[in-house]
């Protein structure tokens, strides 16, 4: 059987950019519509100038901060199926290293998600994932639809890489490899 882990399967380069390209988007989306909401009121230049500074300095900030965060996240997961476990170690700048072991028959849900354009556009997916034991089945039953986005995913606009509470994602993978490791994981199950 294949080994499955971050070597085999690894997140694609070009999935650093994938905040910069969003955030581009989104930045000019809102001058645009902003510029074309004020037009007909003739407060175009009040707009610009008082309106499309804040967008700017967040722009410039998640531009400067996105893709090395990002770069970090890439190259801090570690992930490997062992004995009936998926093993997850990742790296944070502020809680340090962290592994979490989950037995791959708790898994659910395993997915391969796209987003609509900077994930088509670059060719990359997300395998995503929750792992849930039987205690908390009923539990998380009530809370299935409640977003679990980090503060991170908003501030930085970079996807949730690794583990957070009980959602797993791998973000960055080629379609065919997305498959390949749901396939093998989905068999250790």
């Amino acid at each position: 059987m294949k080994n499955i882990s971050e070597k085999e399967y690894p997140i694609c380069k070009i999935w650093i950019i994938r905040s910069v390209l969003n955030d581009t988007l989104v930045f000019f989306l809102l001058i645009f519509t902003g510029s074309l909401m004020a037009l007909p009121l003739g407060r175009l230049n009040l707009f610009l100038e008082k309106y499309s500074l804040p967008f700017l300095v967040l722009f410039i900030f998640r531009s400067v901060f996105g893709p090395p965060l990002s770069f970090f996240k890439r190259k801090s997961i570690r992930y490997f199926v062992e004995n009936g476990y998926l093993v997850i170690q990742q790296e944070s700048i502020v809680t340090g290293k962290k592994e979490k072991r989950m037995l791959s028959r708790y898994l659910k849900d395993i997915t391969i998600k796209q987003d609509d354009w900077p994930d088509c556009w670059l060719g990359v997916v997300c395998l995503q994932m929750r792992y849930v034991t039987p205690d908390e089945e009923a539990k998380s039953a009530m809370f299935k639809d409640v977003n679990t986005s980090t503060f991170e995913e908003w501030l930085f606009g970079v996807q949730l890489v690794g583990y957070s509470g009980n959602k797993v994602s791998i973000p960055g993978l080629s379609p065919s490899d997305a498959e390949e490791l749901k396939k093998a994981i989905l068999s250790d199950v």
